[in-house]
This record gives structure tokens, sequence and C-alpha cells, in this order.
């Protein structure tokens, strides 16, 4: 679809209201995104309001749209909410990584979210460069040291999502 130029001037990023949401919106979202399903749980950090025009209200997807544009919807910034309404969506791609049972965020054993749960790292061949890019993308610096016993940080629950973890450098 084009745009007159002086149109896209007018455009700014907004939210979708939650008015007659369900699971089948947001699977359409997360597909078109590129992110798999949506997960039917409790957002882990909820982002709270959000600011800006509200452009989508009343979406009804029928789950065989490609994109949320492709829903029927009330006209492009027409509703009835206020940004308590907000929609988020937690799609089944979504991954997180962090340190747990340690002193403070930036020690403790590796756990990852996937797939709407969180599990555990298990690698006996962990070498310091590859714990150098977990700590890197937690903005922890870079790491002092690797223990490869449960002792210190307990012992994990639920899944083993990773093992065997080796990192390609290339230099």
């Amino acid at each position: 679809m084009c745009w007159p130029i002086g149109d896209l001037l007018h455009w700014a990023w907004g939210s979708v209201c939650d008015d007659s949401r369900d699971l089948t919106d947001a699977d359409v979202v997360c597909n078109q995104l590129g992110c798999g399903n949506a997960l039917q749980l409790p957002l882990l950090a909820p982002s709270g309001p959000g600011t800006g025009t509200i452009w989508f209200d009343e979406v009804e997807c029928s789950g065989n749209e490609s994109s949320i544009w492709q829903c029927p919807h009330a006209l492009w910034g027409n509703h009835d909410c206020n940004h308590k309404e907000d929609v988020e969506i937690m799609c089944s791609e979504h991954k997180e990584l962090r340190l747990v049972n340690g002193k403070h965020r930036c020690e403790g054993r590796v756990e990852v979210f996937y797939n709407g749960a969180w599990g555990t790292v298990c690698s006996e061949t962990l070498e310091t460069r590859d714990a150098n890019v977990i700590c890197k993308q937690l903005e922890c610096g870079t790491a002092d040291f690797i223990d490869y016993d449960a002792r210190l940080f307990g012992m994990g629950s639920g899944h083993i999502w990773l093992d065997e973890i080796k990192f390609n450098f290339k230099y």
C-alpha cells in the first residue's frame, strides 16, 4: 500500500485497545512478527499503559489473516478506550536470560525463558569466552568465574533448555 509522502508525516507509534481481544487476535500479531504463537500466560513484566494514539479498537481476527491490518476493526484512531486497556502479548518465541540465586542480578545460575517457561542451562563445557557472551547480553561486564557445581547457586528445576553451549566466534 502506498501513501502520499505528506500522509506519512502524520503516522506515529500507538497502541491497540483490548476490547474484543482474544488469543486468535494475539496469534495473528505473533505470526506477523515472526515470533511464533501467542501464549495465554501473564506477562513476565507487564509494560504498563502506553502513550500516544490508540490506533486499533474492536479487533476481530479470524486467524487466517497474515497481519493485524487485515483483521476487521474500528476505523483507525476511533476508540472508546484509555491506555489502561492497551493490549500486551507474549509470543512463544519470546526468550529471556537471567542469573538466579546470586547476591545480585549479575551473579547466579543461568536460566532461560523459552516457550512460556523458565528452564536451566546445562553445560559442563562452558568456557570463559562463552560465559562472557552471557554476561555481555545481561549487561554485566565480563565473567569472573564459572561454577559447575550446583551447591553455590542451587539446583535448577523445570526444562533444561540448553546443553553443551558453544558460541562460534569470528575474529
